[in-house]
C-alpha cells in the first residue's frame, strides 16, 4: 500500500494552486480537442453527403443484393455511420472539459482562493453550459437524421422527379 503524503499546512495552498493550474491546462487541452473534432469532423460529414449527391446518378444502377436497395444510399450510410463515433468523441471530450471546469471552479471557491482566483467562475454559467450542451446534441441529431432521410429517399434509387431533373440538366448543357 502506498504511503500517504503529508503536506505541511503552510504549503497546502501551493499544492492547491498547482492543482488549479493543472485544471486550467486540462480545460485548454479539452477545449482544443472539442474544437478540433468539430472543425474537422462535421465538415467531413457534410462533404461526404455532398459527394453522395454528386455520385448518386453514377451508382444509382448498382444494387446491393443483401439489402435489395440501390447503391445510391452508400455515401449517406457512410456519413450516418461516421456521425456516430464523431458525436461520441465530441461528447466525451466535452464531458471531460466540463469536469475540468467544475474542478477549477471548486478550487476558486475554496477558502484560500475565494475572490483571488475567479476567471473560471466569471467565464462560465449554467445557462451557457446548458445551451452549449443542447446545441452539441442537436447538431449531431440533425446531421444524423438528414443522413437517414437521404438513405430513405434514395433506397430504391433516384426519386423519379430528381432523375428527371438530372437528365434535363445534363441534356440542356448538351443542347446549348
Amino acid at each position: 500500500m502506498a504511503d500517504i503524503i503529508e503536506i505541511p499546512k503552510e504549503k497546502k495552498w501551493e499544492v492547491i494552486l498547482e492543482d488549479w493550474k493543472m485544471a486550467k491546462d486540462r480545460i485548454s487541452v479539452f477545449d482544443n480537442q472539442v474544437i478540433a473534432i468539430r472543425i474537422s469532423g462535421i465538415p467531413l460529414v457534410l462533404v461526404i453527403i455532398g459527394v453522395g449527391f454528386v455520385v448518386v446518378n453514377k451508382i444509382n444502377q448498382v444494387t446491393i443484393p443483401v439489402l435489395n436497395c440501390s447503391g445510391a444510399i452508400l455515401p449517406f450510410v457512410f456519413a450516418a455511420l461516421y456521425t456516430i463515433p464523431l458525436c461520441i468523441l465530441d461528447a466525451l471530450h466535452y464531458d471531460l472539459l466540463l469536469k475540468a471546469v467544475e474542478h477549477a471552479k471548486s478550487i476558486e471557491n475554496s477558502d484560500p482562493f475565494r475572490n483571488l482566483l475567479n476567471i473560471t467562475n466569471k467565464l462560465t454559467s449554467p445557462k451557457l453550459t446548458f445551451i452549449h450542451t443542447i446545441s452539441l446534441y442537436a447538431l449531431y441529431i440533425i446531421i444524423f437524421l438528414l443522413c437517414i432521410i437521404l438513405i430513405a429517399a434514395f433506397w430504391n434509387g433516384l426519386p423519379p422527379s430528381l432523375a428527371q431533373n438530372i437528365t434535363n440538366d445534363a441534356c440542356s448543357g448538351i443542347i446549348q
